[in-house]
């Protein structure tokens, strides 16, 4: 495995703020998160039929910052 240094997520945002793209899998909920960009393209479609009709912005942003907060 390799060190993961950064990674990726979709955002959707409207004028009341902001909040992770999931989708359902059986009872949960599993972000649209990937650890590159490649893995987010395959993701893009996915994350654009959540929004479609609703009035939201999708961002895709990049988070790089690192701490380890518990083994």
């Amino acid at each position: 495995m390799k060190k993961i240094t950064e990674f990726f997520v979709f955002i959707a945002e409207d004028e009341q703020g902001e909040e992770i793209l999931g989708i359902r899998v059986g009872e949960n909920w599993l972000p649209l998160v990937g650890e590159d960009l490649e893995r987010m393209e395959s993701l893009k479609p996915i994350a654009q039929s959540i929004v479609e009709g609703l009035p939201v912005k999708v961002k895709l942003f990049r988070f790089s910052e690192r701490e380890e907060i518990e083994i």
